[in-house]
């Protein structure tokens, strides 16, 4: 696994971008990448502010459930 140090290096730099504040015509779809990257970075990192990530997979993983199928984690 990556360190925090850059873990929190990688959200820091796509903050600007979801924000608006760095805005130089990105390609379609690179602002939604980047914000559900924010997302999935924010809840690695367990910050209070931004709980998307955890949102949507709990509504997948429910949604998988309801269609017969259980999700489980892939051991290395």
């Amino acid at each position: 696994m990556r360190s925090k140090d850059e873990i929190q290096k990688a959200h820091d730099q796509l903050l600007p971008i979801v924000t608006g504040e760095v805005d130089f015509g990105y390609p379609p779809g690179v602002i939604d990448a980047a914000r559900a990257s924010l997302d999935v970075l924010c809840w690695v990192l367990e910050h209070d502010h931004n709980i998307s990530f955890q949102d949507n997979l709990e509504k997948i993983l429910k949604e998988a459930e309801r269609r017969g199928y259980r999700l489980t984690s892939n051991p290395s």
